[in-house]
């Protein structure tokens, strides 16, 4: 059964339907109109969000339906109104159509009218009669009357030639696109910004669109998307012409234009023709660089030459405050408010600014001028002195404000300029007062380059202040990067140079770290002079965290050496005075030192709290090499109590920041990894990292650290059945501890040596060296050591058959092992039990301290537990 329907009278439509269905009746002879260009033929990636409330907006209807989508060229603004128009939900809703109009920087509004008329049905003789944009305006708008309609005014560069457009009555809403700010707040009532896409959006649409490229090259693919910083369009030109490339399936062909695309100049003049009907003049080839040179066109002399001259700065997401801008462009303020006008530079709040690494590629090649890029390096060398916290006779700026970390591309960057055009007092004086704050943020590497490079510069004009100050500062980076010997050179020229009115600070600096490097070489004496000297003379420097850092490494250096009492209150006065003064850094760093010498002490609890309080400082205020210390000492006690897969995730997180910051303690990472895979059975793994350890420390000259990884490898050798190696490497290690005067490292070598003697038969020999190796482990006060010595002289006494004795001594093993909650101590102790049980022929008894030392040792140490149950079947039979 069908049912005619007609329409009659002055009606535009009619829509019936029920929920499931709705369908649109019109009067003979009239469509909807829907101008909307063509879908692209990718779908949009990284955009969901965006659209999502771009459509909750556009239903909802808002009493002004006005609404505005600005961002800079290439970010996605058309594609994001093209996809609204498309929506099926938006179809649904504005059932009279959508209009479209692509304004551009010189929109013909007569013609663009005639088009709206033509869609709306009116006769284009009534529009030739019309003959001013107004006239017309008003038959298009009376045209649409009551009609529920999209209106999309797309690429508006003047509010005059957007507001041409707003001709919807009160069932219409009107999207505005434009690249200009300032059009999209006049315009709309609500004006939302479009953000580039994230890094794993980009690297989908990449892959989407050139997907044989992402397979042959994702290394390559993935260095394009960082090179375009989520730039839409970039993105969309290179996936394309990657996808055109590798058509033939030549993988060495898509390495090429991989390696051509890296290149910005090739970047920006990829293209690709437009459809007749896509939005822009389809006789204008697509490409980036076209599409940012509209902009460049709009721009009057001085402002093209702005444009240039801003690209002295780094590109985003590096941003640059408002005063520096200023300073860098010839007419200061206007030169930035012309830029930000035009959409190519970004205000990104705190009156700082950005520029797209797109639009600085492109205005990049004809610039920076000369002139701008001398007033960029005097600019942040200048505002480096005035902002250094002044302190008497202090030449170290440890000072420095925090808010320098959001500058610290900009001040690398001026230090480059001033190294390229001759600013030499400039170079000196910024690579010197920024030294301090690239050491703390890891730039290890970037401070070395530039403080060698004004150390050749003060050598040559012979500025002795100059000299001296580069040479200590020079000496700190040397020392974070393991360089000790060369940093030891470095302040023996350095120090006591200098005039009257710098020697305090120079001084000062010069003995801080000098006690540090000799420490680590193992001049013992001559580092405790030489922290205890910069003690002495930090009240004439007035600097507080000067106190601190004294303190901090005569902490340390007594932490090393066994006197526990001694560095417990160094560190804690240390602390202390860092806390009263918020120096963040020293806070951290006091604190990791403070974990080391708990976890010596076996106060583990304790350890773990400053070690975690040390690395969520790190963290948050950004001390990658302070934070390599933390994540070692978590590591250190993960693997103490046998979580040997935290132990390996913390260590692997600390090495990668050592690697990508230079921080010398990477090869102490080594060390730690060798430990854990050793407890896990991977005894060939163990060896190869302790070997790797050991030679960076002998080239290093880190005796302290060599004698540590000696020790190491010689307990591993006799694991492997390696007994003549083992004897040597643990020789040198009690040689090199001994000379040192550092008793914690003379236990483990000693009872290495002792299992040694008790594996040729020679028990009264182990004994001697554990009579030795007890009273350092006495001294520390360090149950886990205790343990281990305890039990290994236990199983001596339990070789001459002394079995009272040997039960004393492993008895007291286990208690130590259960004070320092070391389950493989404990685990060696039970073990030992059973081997004196068995002695004893009491083989319930041997049962009975198996399964008690595998129960400790599940988890807590694999391959000892390995070790028990082997022995468990060759004793009592594999049924057991």
């Amino acid at each position: 059964m069908s049912t005619e329907r007609g329409i009659h009278g002055p009606v535009q439509g009619l829509v019936v339907g029920d929920h499931n269905r709705v369908e649109i009746v019109l009067p003979p002879g009239e469509s909807v109109p829907f101008m909307a260009p063509p879908r692209p033929r990718h779908s949009l990636i990284g955009r969901t969000e965006a659209l999502d409330a771009l459509r909750r907006d556009v239903l909802a209807g808002h009493d002004s339906a006005l609404f505005a989508l600005k961002g800079i060229p290439g970010v996605g603004k058309t594609a994001l109104a093209i996809a609204l128009a498309h929506d099926p939900r938006v179809g649904g809703t504005f059932i009279g159509g959508v209009l479209w109009a692509g304004l551009g920087p010189s929109p013909d509004v007569m013609t663009l009218l005639a088009n709206w008329g033509a869609a709306l049905g009116i006769p284009a003789e009534q529009l030739a009669t019309a003959a001013s944009p107004q006239a017309r305006a008003q038959i298009v708008h009376l045209a649409i009357g009551l009609r529920r309609m999209l209106l999309i005014v797309d690429d508006a560069w003047s509010l005059e030639a957007a507001l041409a457009f707003r001709l919807g009555g009160p069932n219409c809403v009107h999207l505005l696109t434009t690249r200009i700010p300032a059009v999209a707040t006049r315009f709309a009532a609500k004006a939302t910004d479009i953000k580039e896409l994230q890094r794993d959006a980009s690297l989908r649409l990449l892959t989407r669109l050139a997907p044989e490229a992402a397979e042959a090259d994702p290394a390559g693919v993935g260095d394009l998307v960082d090179l375009v910083s989520g730039l839409p369009l970039a993105l969309i030109l290179i996936g394309n012409h990657l996808r055109t490339r590798s058509a033939g399936g030549s993988r060495r062909r898509v390495r090429e234009t991989i390696v051509r695309l890296r290149d910005a100049k090739n970047r920006l003049t990829v293209s690709e023709p437009r459809g007749l009907l896509d939005s822009g003049a389809y006789d204008t080839p697509l490409s980036l660089a076209a599409s940012i040179q509209v902009s460049d066109a709009a721009l009057p002399d001085e402002g093209r030459r702005a444009l240039r001259d801003i690209t002295a700065f780094p590109a985003k997401p590096n941003s640059f405050g408002e005063d520096a801008a200023a300073d860098v462009l010839e007419r200061g303020f206007e030169d930035i408010d012309l830029l930000v006008d035009l959409g190519l530079l970004e205000h990104t709040g705190d009156q700082r600014y950005t520029l797209h690494q797109a639009i600085h590629d492109y205005a990049h090649a004809d610039g920076p001028t000369t002139r701008a890029r001398e007033r960029l390096a005097r600019h942040y060398v200048h505002s480096l002195e005035a902002t250094r916290m002044p302190r008497s006779g202090s030449t170290r700026p440890d000072g420095l404000d925090e808010g320098w970390s959001a500058d610290t591309a900009n001040v690398l960057t001026a230090l480059d300029y001033a190294q390229e055009r001759g600013l030499h007092e400039e170079l000196v004086s910024g690579a010197n007062d920024f030294a301090e704050h690239l050491n703390r943020r890891g730039l290890l590497t970037q401070a070395q380059l530039h403080l060698e490079r004004a150390l050749a510069v003060a050598d040559r004009v012979s500025d002795v202040d100059a000299l001296t100050r580069t040479r200590i500062n020079l000496a700190g980076v040397y020392q974070q990067r393991g360089e000790l010997r060369a940093a030891e050179d470095l302040l023996d020229k350095g120090l006591g140079k200098g005039t009257d009115a710098a020697r305090g600070g120079l001084r000062f600096d010069a003995l801080l770290k000098l006690g540090w490097v000799r420490g680590r070489l193992g001049k013992v004496s001559e580092a405790r002079a030489a922290l205890s000297a910069a003690l002495d003379i930090h009240d004439e420097i007035d600097r507080p965290g000067g106190r601190a850092a004294a303190l901090m490494g005569l902490g340390w250096l007594d932490t090393v050496h066994g006197r526990q009492a001694e560095a417990a209150e160094s560190l804690v006065a240390a602390l202390e005075v860092a806390r009263s003064t918020g120096e963040k850094y020293q806070i951290a760093d006091i604190l990791q030192r403070v974990g080391w010498l708990e976890g010596m002490r076996g106060r583990r609890e304790q350890a773990q709290e400053a070690f975690a309080e040390a690395a969520s400082v790190a963290r948050e205020n950004g001390f990658p090499t302070v934070l390599v210390d933390a994540l070692n000492g978590l590591g250190w006690l993960d693997g103490l109590r046998g979580d040997y897969g935290s132990a390996r995730v913390l260590f692997e997180e600390a090495i990668a920041f050592a690697e990508a910051t230079g921080y010398a303690e990477r090869y102490t990472l080594l060390g730690g990894l060798a430990w854990v895979v050793k407890e896990e059975g991977d005894f060939a793994d163990a060896r190869a990292r302790y070997e790797e350890a050991l030679v960076i420390a002998r080239e290093k000259g880190e005796t302290e650290k060599t004698s540590l990884f000696l020790a190491k490898l010689a307990e591993l050798e006799v694991l492997l059945g390696e007994p003549g190696n083992a004897r040597v490497h643990a020789r040198e290690a009690v040689d090199l501890a001994r000379e040192l005067h550092l008793p914690d490292r003379l236990v483990d070598p000693l009872r290495t040596l002792a299992t040694i003697a008790r594996g040729q038969g020679l028990p009264e020999r182990a004994l001697s060296f554990l009579d030795e190796a007890t009273g350092p482990a006495r001294e520390i006060g360090n149950d886990f050591l205790l343990a281990d010595v305890a039990n290994e002289t236990g199983l001596a006494h339990l070789d001459l058959g002394r079995l009272e004795t040997a039960e004393e001594f492993m008895i007291t093993a286990a208690d130590h092992a259960r004070r320092a909650d070391a389950g493989d101590a404990l685990g060696r102790a039970l073990f030992g039990r059973a081997k004196l049980a068995l002695a004893r022929d009491d083989l319930a008894g041997v049962r009975a301290f198996v399964a008690d030392a595998l129960r400790v040792l599940d988890g807590a140490s694999p391959a000892l537990a390995r070790e028990v149950s082997a022995w468990r079947d060759q004793v009592l039979g594999s049924s057991t």
